[in-house]
């Protein structure tokens, strides 16, 4: 599963970088606006750094509605399996 981790530097560069995706692609129902993306053009202009920790664990997530059993039940197994908690939060 991706986490990631910022500085408060992060919300002027972004709010940036969303105002001129807005701006290209705003008026498009299905355009997505990527964080990958955003934190590539800062990176490739110097405005920004990024350190990658690696995992064992694999990568799921929800991205549109039809995700959400896939990620109930494998979630589900996560908590079987002891990798989490069945109460993340107390």
């Amino acid at each position: 599963m991706n986490f990631w981790g910022f500085t408060p530097a992060i919300f002027g560069q972004m709010t940036r970088y969303f105002a001129d995706f807005l701006r290209l692609r705003g008026s498009d129902p299905d355009a997505e606006c990527y964080l990958p993306d955003a934190l590539d053009r800062l990176i490739r202009s110097g405005e920004a750094e990024c350190r990658v920790l690696k995992t064992d664990g694999a990568w799921f997530g929800i991205t549109h509605a039809k995700d959400n059993p896939v990620c109930v039940k494998r979630i589900r197994q996560l908590i079987a399996a002891g990798v989490y908690a069945e109460r993340l939060w107390g």
